[in-house]
């Protein structure tokens, strides 16, 4: 998948047929800062945001805004929590 992080939230966002406001809320983030990201004025979101808006547009994958925001190489795995126990842990 090519294009910019501001790109794929946009595509999702028209997808869906939503306006700014309506995923804004869906998502639980304002909507001036929706339209900075949808703009391209701010490439880096907090994960936080990146998993709200994965949440809120089924279509994009958390890992995928991860690597588009510059958090992640692509094929990269996610890291595990703090503190959650894992296989080798148990």
């Amino acid at each position: 998948m090519n294009g910019s992080l501001a790109d794929l939230v946009r595509a999702g966002r028209l997808a869906l047929g939503l306006s700014l406001r309506q995923l804004a809320r869906r998502a639980g983030v304002s909507h001036s800062y929706l339209a900075l990201i949808e703009g391209g004025r701010i490439g880096r979101p907090s994960p936080a945001v990146l998993k709200k808006l994965a949440e809120a547009i089924p279509s994009l994958s958390y890992p995928e805004l991860l690597v588009r925001a510059g958090y992640l190489a692509r094929g990269e795995e996610l890291p595990q929590p703090p503190g959650r126990l894992t296989e080798a842990r148990l």
